[in-house]
């Protein structure tokens, strides 16, 4: 490993770090074939570049065998003992052609494919036009059917503007599968629409390029509840309709 781990050792074991606990999780990057952490993103940690920084970990850009991935290190205080369920919950959603690819994981690390992109709140910022809005929305709304489908929870699409990227081809990914459930009814596409026309800060936008009137808000709604009661693909048909996505 090229790791300057003095450089490293707050990143990896953040906030608190002890020599104990960075020799254990030095050994976890070596199972995963961790060879260097890049300094790359827009977060940071006492001055040091990173890719984001959340309640459960800090993700870092990482090289493995020659080749850039996100790496997820557990914060020393995450309210979990291990990445593992994580890891396990990305799985089932790869297993549906969703989310970043699942490279490895140990305890207290989650290697995924690198997404290079903007998380949707920003993306949404750029003012894409109405034809690129409305495919990257009916994509994630097929996504989150399938998810529906599968029985699998995401957990945190209602706040959906850091748990979503958009790559810089364009394609939508769902990433965060921390909270994610396979034991809850599933709720990602009613989640997903209340971040497009509720909650999420692009939601004023979304109205607009989808020329929706209150009146179709209020049928939205109606479809919403439709598709709640069945989750069939005739259900999700008709709620794009409402949406004026097809």
């Amino acid at each position: 490993m090229k790791i300057n781990v003095a450089k490293w050792a707050k990143a990896l074991c953040y906030p608190r770090c002890s020599e104990e606990e960075l020799k254990a999780r030095l050994r976890e990057l070596e199972k995963l074939g961790v060879e260097e952490l890049l300094e790359e993103g827009r977060s940071s940690i006492d001055g040091l570049k990173v890719l984001g920084k959340g309640c459960v970990g800090v993700v870092v850009v990482a090289v493995a065998r020659g080749a850039k991935l996100a790496l997820k290190a557990r914060r020393t205080d995450a309210d979990r003992e291990s990445l593992l369920r994580e890891a396990e919950m990305l799985k089932v959603a790869n297993s549906l052609g969703i989310g970043p690819r699942l490279i490895g994981a140990t305890r207290n690390f989650l290697a995924t494919e690198l997404i290079e992109g903007e998380v949707i709140e920003e993306w949404f910022q750029c003012n894409p036009d109405a034809s690129e809005l409305i495919r990257v929305m009916r994509e994630l709304l097929w996504q989150c059917f399938k998810l529906d489908q599968a029985g699998l929870d995401h957990g945190e699409l209602s706040r959906a503007g850091r748990h979503i990227l958009v790559s810089k081809s364009g394609a939508p990914v769902i990433v965060d599968f921390e909270s994610a459930s396979l034991h809850r009814k599933p709720r990602n596409v009613t989640s997903l629409c209340q971040y497009f026309l509720i909650r999420g800060r692009a939601a004023e936008r979304v109205v607009e390029a989808l020329g929706l009137s209150d009146e179709d808000k209020r049928r939205v709604l109606r479809l919403l509840r439709d598709y709640k009661r069945g989750a069939s693909e005739a259900s999700l048909k008709a709620l794009l309709r409402g949406l004026k996505l097809t």
